[in-house]
C-alpha cells in the first residue's frame, strides 16, 4: 500500500500541469494577500448610502451609526430624514460627498450615474455597489 502512495506522489508532472499548478498557486496568494490588505483598512466609520434600499438594509444590519450621508428619498427609518443628502435619481453632490470624507459610499450601479461614480473614484473614494442576488 504504501509503495502504491509513492507512486502517486512522486510520478513525473507534466509541465502543462506544473505550470496550471504554479498559476495557481500565485493566484490564491494574491487573493490571500488582497483579503489581508482589505481586512487592515479596518471597518468604515462614514459612510453614504446613494440609495433609498440601501439605507434601509445599512440601518436594518445595524450600521446606522456610521452613515453621515443619504439620498434624497431616503426616508426610512426615522433617523435617516435628519442625515445630509447627497444625490438625487439625476446626479451625484461630488462636491457635498467629497467633503463628508466618506471611508465607504455604497452605490446602486443601475440607479446612479456611472459617470459621477466614476469621478468618485478618481478622487480616491472607496465605491462599492448593491448587487440583488
Amino acid at each position: 500500500m504504501l509503495l502504491y502512495y509513492k507512486e502517486i506522489l512522486f510520478r513525473p508532472v507534466p509541465a502543462k500541469r506544473l505550470v496550471q499548478l504554479l498559476f495557481s498557486m500565485l493566484l490564491l496568494t494574491i487573493v490571500l494577500l488582497n483579503n489581508k490588505a482589505q481586512a487592515e483598512v479596518g471597518t468604515p466609520q462614514r459612510v453614504i448610502s446613494l440609495a433609498p434600499h440601501i439605507t434601509e438594509l445599512v440601518y436594518a444590519v445595524g450600521a446606522g451609526d456610521k452613515l453621515v450621508a443619504v439620498s434624497d428619498y431616503s426616508d426610512y427609518p426615522a433617523e435617516a430624514q435628519l442625515l445630509p443628502r447627497v444625490n438625487s435619481f439625476a446626479a451625484l453632490n461630488i462636491e457635498a460627498i467629497l467633503a463628508l470624507k466618506p471611508d465607504l459610499v455604497l452605490a446602486w450601479r443601475s440607479g446612479n450615474p456611472p459617470a459621477d461614480l466614476a469621478r468618485l473614484q478618481q478622487f480616491g473614494v472607496r465605491v462599492e455597489y448593491w448587487i440583488r442576488c
